[in-house]
């Protein structure tokens, strides 16, 4: 009797180490990626102005889903003229063993540039091509899938006024090493003079990295009254009368 009760707290204790296996091995994450570099160029957003910002994110290994916070106050303003490139996107990574090299760029289309892009899914040389739905709206949310068809998507929420919004890749069964995103965009600032903080996270790395931008306003322009126009032409005018006294010499 001793041994078999013996047996048996071997027997248990064996089944609670399994268990305990199985939940770790559950718990961490396949891809133990790690985001190296997390940068937005450039650091300064001048509110209202038309600008062009670049999104890097590098990870020491590949991944298969990455999202980057966009703080709440910021806003887009909506393309009014169809052919404006909107955001074009570089990455490089691998897909079912076979290394994959390419870009994704979204286009506001000619018909209805507030509420259609093309995107345009270039994979080793070879480009697909289709028009879908996009939103400007703060709040609004909209999601871009692969003209190649399959489960990989872009989806972005636009932060509000109060809340945070978001961007997010998907690229199950395959994944990513780095990724690049330029963005053409009129982006409208919370208040001048502060700042923002972006975040990015990827899979099997939550702890993340951030950078900041800073935010502006557009340099004034001088505003001249009519006396300050004559005093303006007066002094042009002794100028240049100067400059002709010494050519005559």
């Amino acid at each position: 009797m001793v041994m078999k009760k013996g047996r048996e707290n071997v027997t248990g204790l064996l089944k609670i180490a399994l268990v305990a296996m199985v939940l770790m091995i559950g718990l961490t994450p396949l891809a133990n990626a790690a985001i190296t570099e997390f940068t937005i160029t450039p650091g300064i957003c001048i509110s209202g102005e038309l600008q062009t910002y670049t999104v890097k994110v590098v990870s020491s290994t590949c991944w298969e889903w990455q999202n980057t916070t966009i703080p709440a106050g910021y806003s887009i303003e909506t393309p009014t003229a169809g052919g404006v490139e909107v955001v074009r996107t570089e990455f490089d990574g691998e897909c079912n063993g076979t290394a994959i090299v390419g870009n994704v760029s979204l286009t506001a289309n000619a018909g209805n540039p507030a509420a259609l892009v093309d995107v345009c899914a270039t994979i080793n040389g070879i480009t697909l091509c289709n028009t879908q739905g996009i939103t400007y709206a703060p709040g609004g949310t909209f999601t871009i899938d692969s003209p190649w068809g399959g489960s990989p998507y872009f989806e972005v929420r636009w932060p509000t006024a109060t809340e945070d919004g978001y961007a997010n890749v998907s690229v199950p069964g395959c994944c990513i090493w780095n990724i690049t995103d330029t963005y053409y965009l009129k982006v409208i600032c919370p208040e001048p003079g502060s700042t923002a903080i972006f975040f990015a996270t990827a899979e099997g790395d939550l702890v993340g990295l951030n950078d900041s931008v800073n935010c502006t306003t557009p340099p004034e322009v001088p505003v001249y009254n009519n006396f300050g126009l004559t005093a303006l032409v007066g002094i042009m005018s002794v100028v240049l009368g100067l400059a002709t006294l010494r050519r005559k010499r």
